[in-house]
């Protein structure tokens, strides 16, 4: 009722004649009110939108940290971080919605609540709770004008934009040299052949030609396409899992089992706290989506389950990722001292020693056995084309978001958009090009990653609350939880200030 109020009274402004109670119940009653959910996608496919900007790449180091960490250590870490990312990411939906409230209560909605004043028994701010609205969202960069001091405001503007264009670079380089590995045998970082160099610019090439016209569209006219990557991620868990099950209780991985099934490799540990910082740092960023929760929030239907849905997407992450860690670092192990054996870092590696039944060295020449190979090994690159989309839709809607007015009046807004949003895409595959060296982007992306998890969220969570009861607004919304508080808010905040200062400590000293 409310939103075809609001539309009711911007297109009273248009019309002439008449008293304004027959052109409101005329423009409420006819037939001509366009439905407010026109366009919307389910909350379902949100979810499966969701599901690939969490499930990427970075989610294949996981095996490797848990062979280097221990197993019970690995599962306790990703349990404890993907509740805390599920707190963090509601607060940003109630941080939203407060914004809504806010701009209502500052802006157009005065002017509603004057004109409706005989509609309505009153008028005071209290009758505007704060909601999440189809035809509004707020970015997290416009969230940050909102909430922040200018020189906050400065430095979480400079960490979104470096942490997303080091994201993107990321991604690209990670669809280069995984086509040129399975084209060549050869990784790019690594010495390599001039075909491994050929073969990576040529698939940069293809890539750019996929994904910028798709970074250009809104998600919800990417909904097919991202359900079709979200079964393929879906498939590709489920296959690495069962083979790894199956390779459990068939053979020992090179002979270095228990002597019995199941043939857990003796050389991992329950707990070793030597590889904990490697651990925290992998577990810790690889489900931070925290960037894409407006542009993926906006054409979900059902607004009042936002985080119900977020809330699952991690808790399904967090499963899937501790069974493919769990069961791939208890058959393969700990590395040796070459790398060749063992938990790969990139754990899709391991299926080239894929024999139908176990892993072995050679691998077999069975077709059935190829293809699930190519198909496993592929996951990284074919990841890439719906990441890379999703991820650059979301910069170029900040970089909107933070553009001066003027600037946003000079064209139409899809014009506007348009531009920020191949500003954002272009720039990063233009750069893996010629610079493929990850080591530095994942330091970057690693430390900036908790600021993006840990403390905007937080940060945003009280600066909301204490605008809304400055301005006698109700700051409870409908995705209030026994969490939704100040102290639990500084409680996170505490904690992501040392997590970022662990991390400086262990990775750039």
């Amino acid at each position: 009722y409310q939103r075809r109020v609001r539309g009711c009274l911007a297109s009273l402004k248009m019309q002439k004649g008449g008293s304004d109670e027959a052109r409101m119940e005329s423009l409420i009653a006819g037939p001509e009110v366009i439905d407010p959910e026109a366009g919307l996608v389910s909350n379902m496919s949100g979810y499966l939108i969701m599901m690939n900007v969490i499930i990427g790449s970075g989610c294949l180091g996981l095996p490797y940290a848990f062979s280097q960490s221990g197993w019970l250590l690995g599962v306790c870490v990703i349990s404890f971080s993907t509740v805390i990312n599920s707190v963090t990411m509601g607060w940003l939906v109630e941080s939203m919605a407060r914004a809504d409230a806010i701009d209502r209560a500052g802006g157009e909605s005065s002017q509603m609540l004057e004109a409706t004043a005989d509609m309505e028994a009153s008028s005071s701010l209290s009758t505007l709770p704060p909601a999440v609205r189809h035809d509004r969202k707020y970015e997290v960069l416009q969230l940050s004008k909102m909430f922040y001091l200018p020189w906050a405001r400065m430095a979480v503007e400079l960490s979104f934009l470096l942490y997303m264009y080091c994201l993107l670079w990321s991604y690209t380089v990670m669809f280069g040299s995984s086509v040129a590995k399975i084209a060549t045998g050869d990784t790019i970082q690594d010495s390599h052949s001039s075909s491994c160099t050929l073969w990576y610019r040529l698939s940069i090439l293809a890539f750019a030609a996929a994904v910028i016209p798709a970074t250009c569209m809104e998600i919800k006219q990417q909904t097919g396409v991202q359900t079709f990557f979200s079964m393929y991620r879906f498939s590709s868990f489920f296959a690495m899992i069962i083979t790894t099950l199956i390779a459990i209780f068939e053979a020992p991985y090179e002979h270095k089992g228990s002597s019995s099934s199941p043939y857990i490799n003796s050389s991992l540990k329950a707990v070793d706290w030597s590889g904990f910082a490697l651990l925290f740092s992998t577990a810790g960023v690889c489900q931070i989506m925290h960037f894409s929760f407006a542009s993926i929030a906006e054409p979900m239907r059902q607004k009042r389950t936002l985080v119900r849905y977020f809330t699952a997407g991690f808790f399904t992450s967090g499963l899937l990722f501790c069974g493919l860690a769990l069961t791939c670092s208890l058959y393969f192990g700990k590395p040796d001292s070459d790398g060749n054996h063992g938990t790969q870092e990139l754990v899709t590696l391991n299926w080239d020693e894929y024999t139908g039944t176990d892993f072995q060295e050679g691998g077999s020449s069975k077709i059935w056995v190829k293809i699930l190979r190519y198909y496993v090994t592929a996951f990284p690159a074919v990841a890439m084309l719906s990441n890379y989309p999703l991820c650059g839709l979301a910069l170029g809607n900040n970089l909107y978001d933070i553009m001066p007015s003027k600037w946003r009046a000079s064209a139409p807004e899809a014009r506007i958009k348009l531009y920020t949003r191949l500003a954002a895409s272009i720039l990063p595959l233009g750069l893996s090009i010629v610079v493929y060296d990850l080591t530095i982007v994942f330091k970057i992306t690693g430390l900036l990653a908790f600021v993006l998890g840990y403390l905007i969220p937080t940060s945003l969570q009280v600066l909301s609350i204490k605008r809304c009861i400055q301005l006698s607004i109700p700051h409870k919304t409908p995705f209030h939880t026994c969490l939704s508080t100040i102290p639990a808010a500084y409680a996170v905040f505490v904690l992501g200030v040392g997590l970022i200062i662990y991390t400086i400590t262990t990775f750039f000293t």
